[in-house]
């Protein structure tokens, strides 16, 4: 049954050529043209820092050991400036979104165990994965969530496929733990909370808990921790020879007291708290809500019909996720981001449960509402994106662009045109849905291009402080960035600035310093830089945070 469902499906590499063009029109187009947001700074100056000073073990930030987070991101944005021979966005972003194509690779792979389900199950399953909101916003970022998702997804992955065809105890274990010990040196061990659950579920439902016992779970889940040790012995080797002013806890203190932190009761904000599960589902986007659906129809007429190793992983994929991302939404301190571990087991669930769905073709009576609620909303979703793109011509905010959204207008008539000629061969459930959601992700691919990145890209926030900066220190500056706080515009000052911690830190050749006003307004400090020759005020910049509350920071840059 299965080779015959694979001869009769689509070709392998024709199935690889699919997903790397999905994952390129949605993470490649623009990724370099908008200056740095969100948390890009705190990844990428360490990356710029561990260039400057060869020290790739202890990460530094501000002059300081910065090792509240694993060094993985920094090091790849390290090495994509590395590649690229210099730093810009572009360079900085490009290994998360590789992570997220490693991501929907392995997301086809995986797929291939299912294909007893249904002959596309691996196609279905990296365009559900690829397509889901969240990972598409972080993918297009130098941002942790990226990499530490990709990991842990691709390790839950290849888990649930190893048990889905039955494999051995050191197939089921070691290759998903050697990737999810890869997510330790990303974000930590945080990714458990959804894996274990799903796991432990599984394994109950099963009756096969003792597989818990076995050497091969002990030596994969020990590997999980292992991954990371090396590194951190090696940070706590330098923090130890450094001097009794920089902090000398080890990675695992520091992220206790971070995970401890997010549990306090004082970080309890209401309006966060209610809104919390809804986020979840917006971020993880077109697969929860179909999992949430299709499940409350299915688990009971579909689901408990089913062979007991499959009935045992898609019930453990349903409560597991479920728990999981509740607990995760109820936390004093939610924020959806936490639950984007749950986007590759979430979107597993969401294909499976739609490819054992007798679905019925287009036009037939027996259709099922839930089936033409599904097409409503993807077909509502095309009709909005293409009626904006007519409309957004016609806009003065738009009008330097006005050739892009036009092409938007002409490039969205594409997907159109691929629904309607797969509508006229009349397919059945569950391939029209797949095909009128990856014409809507073709809509989404569009829009990015020539909606949002041309807008972003205008965007000087950070840009402009830093060219005020440059025009008044002028060409062949070295400045050394003292106690300069996580500002994301030190990046556009070049990859010669340098933060340091203290007067004692300020590098030899240095021409110009910026200091924050608060600081040059202490008189220990202003003194010392004048000691040094630092005593002209050249101008003053503001900056801006873009972590946590937006509070305006000025600097100012002073001279020999």
């Amino acid at each position: 049954m299965s080779g015959e469902r694979e001869v009769a499906g689509m070709r392998w590499w024709v199935g690889l050529l699919l997903v790397t063009a999905v994952w390129a029109a949605l993470y490649l187009p623009g990724i370099g043209t908008f200056e740095l947001k969100g948390e890009e700074g705190r990844r990428i100056l360490p990356a710029r820092a561990m260039v400057q000073s060869g020290e790739w073990v202890l990460p530094y930030s501000e002059g300081r050991p910065y090792h509240r987070k694993p060094p993985l991101i920094n090091w790849m944005v390290a090495t994509g400036f590395a590649v690229a021979g210099g730093e810009s966005e572009t360079a900085a972003r490009v290994p998360s979104a590789l992570s997220v194509l490693g991501l929907g690779l392995v997301a086809w792979w995986a797929g291939r165990s299912f294909r007893d389900v249904h002959r596309e199950f691996p196609v279905f399953l990296a365009l559900a994965v690829l397509g889901t909101a969240g990972v598409i916003e972080k993918g297009r970022l130098a941002e942790i969530e990226a990499v530490y998702v990709s990991l842990a997804g691709a390790g839950m992955l290849l888990w649930a496929a190893a048990w889905k065809r039955g494999a051995g105890p050191w197939g089921l274990w070691l290759p998903a733990c050697g990737l999810m010990g890869l997510a330790m040196l990303a974000k930590g061990p945080v990714f458990l909370a959804f894996f274990v659950p799903v796991m432990v579920v599984t394994l109950w439902q099963a009756g096969e808990l003792r597989r818990l016992r076995h050497p091969a779970a002990l030596v994969g889940m020990a590997l999980v921790f292992l991954v990371p040790v090396p590194w951190a012995l090696g940070v706590k080797a330098r923090l130890a020879r450094l001097s009794g002013e920089v902090e000398g806890r080890g990675p695992g203190e520091v992220w206790m007291d971070q995970v401890l932190g997010r549990l306090m009761p004082e970080k309890f904000d209401v309006m966060s708290w209610v809104t919390s599960p809804l986020d979840t589902v917006l971020t993880l986007s077109v697969p929860a809500v179909v999992a949430l659906v299709w499940w409350r129809v299915l688990r009971r007429e579909v689901v408990s019909g089913l062979p007991a190793r499959d009935r045992a992983l898609l019930r453990g994929l349903a409560w597991g996720s479920l728990v999981s991302g509740l607990a995760l939404a109820l936390i004093p301190e939610p924020h959806a981001r936490f639950q984007l571990p749950l986007a590759a087991p979430v979107a597993l669930l969401a294909v499976w449960l739609l490819c054992v769905d007798r679905g019925a073709g287009v036009g037939q009576e027996s259709e099922e509402k839930r089936w033409r609620v599904a097409h409503g909303l993807l077909l509502a979703v095309m009709v909005g994106i293409t009626v904006c793109g007519a409309l957004l011509p016609l806009s003065a905010a738009f009008a330097a662009a006005r050739m892009k959204t036009w092409f938007l207008l002409g490039g969205s008539m594409v997907p159109w045109v691929v629904l309607v000629y797969t509508r006229t061969r009349r397919q059945a459930e569950p391939e029209r849905l797949f095909t009128a959601y990856g014409a809507v992700l073709l809509q989404v691919a569009l829009v990015l291009a020539f909606v949002v990145m041309p807008r972003w890209a205008v965007g000087r926030e950070h840009r402009d402080p830093a060219a005020r900066v440059m025009a008044a220190a002028g060409s062949g500056a070295k400045i050394a960035a003292m106690y300069p706080g996580p500002q994301p515009f030190l990046f556009y000052l070049g990859a010669g600035t340098v933060e340091c911690a203290g007067l004692s830190a300020i590098p030899e050749g240095t021409t110009h310093v910026l200091v924050p006003v608060r600081k040059w307004g202490e008189e220990r400090t202003r003194r010392g830089l004048e000691k040094r020759g630092f005593g002209k005020v050249l101008v003053e910049v503001e900056g801006r945070v873009t972590e946590g509350p937006a509070e305006a920071k000025r600097y100012v840059l002073v001279g020999r």
